[in-house]
């Protein structure tokens, strides 16, 4: 349980911050994978260990370089799946997606910052319900925490 409630708080606190060396781990070890493969298929044991290194450095650099491409993705396609009932018109609604994904690409760093904090709260919320407290003070507390926590995430990193 507290290993869930630490994560909570980073999730809630510097989400944002977490998101991008997390993102390069992961798809830097599923470029692991592949460079192994490749390499060792065509190189042996020493090209399983080169390929594998490799992957990982442009897996992961590509895992960083593209995650707001990737939230601007998810926003639009959210986007067209939303106007679609709405406006039964196809046309507009991929002009709804495109102009969504544009705003999440642009925007992914608050992007991030909301849907961690969102998740954050959500997490804390039901590790204070295991814990035994009243749904009410559980719902008031992570929700002004998760808002705080969002406050801050959204504020611009100064360079000092």
């Amino acid at each position: 349980m507290l290993a869930l409630l630490v994560a909570s708080f980073a999730l809630i606190f510097a989400g944002r911050t977490l998101m991008k060396p997390l993102a390069f781990l992961v798809v830097g070890f599923a470029g692991t994978i592949l460079g192994a493969v490749i390499g060792g298929a065509y190189l042996g044991f020493l090209g399983l260990l080169v390929g594998g290194v490799i992957g990982f450095l442009l897996g992961g650099l590509l895992g960083h370089l593209l995650l707001s491409v990737g939230i601007g993705f998810a926003l639009g396609l959210l986007a067209f799946m939303a106007a679609q009932p709405l406006t039964h018109s196809t046309a507009l609604s991929l002009m709804f997606g495109l102009a969504f994904t544009a705003a999440g690409i642009l925007l992914s760093g608050y992007v991030l910052a909301l849907i961690s904090s969102i998740l954050g709260g959500l997490l804390l919320f039901s590790v204070m319900m295991s814990f035994g407290l009243p749904p009410t003070l559980a719902a008031l507390l992570s929700t002004g925490l998760s808002t705080v926590g969002l406050i801050l995430q959204g504020r611009p990193i100064s360079k000092a």
